[in-house]
């Protein structure tokens, strides 16, 4: 993922980091509840493990951006 260097606006921000077709749903499910992560795979249909751990990478780019997984 290429990372800007420069924002003009909050917004932009915000889409980089939700962008994707799993991050908003799994952004959802946490604001919900903090839950664990074989609890966000049964809420959601269709992830598959891989793609839940992609999403919830510690290394992520965005340093300052932390999911409340239990």
């Amino acid at each position: 993922m290429k990372l800007r260097t420069e924002y003009t606006c909050p917004l932009e921000l915000t889409h980089d980091v939700t962008k994707g077709k799993w991050k908003p749903i799994i952004l959802w499910q946490l604001g919900k509840n903090p839950m664990s992560l074989s609890q966000l795979e049964k809420d959601i249909q269709g992830i598959t493990q891989k793609m839940l751990l992609e999403h919830i990478n510690v290394g992520s780019p965005y340093q300052d951006v932390e999911l409340a997984v239990s």
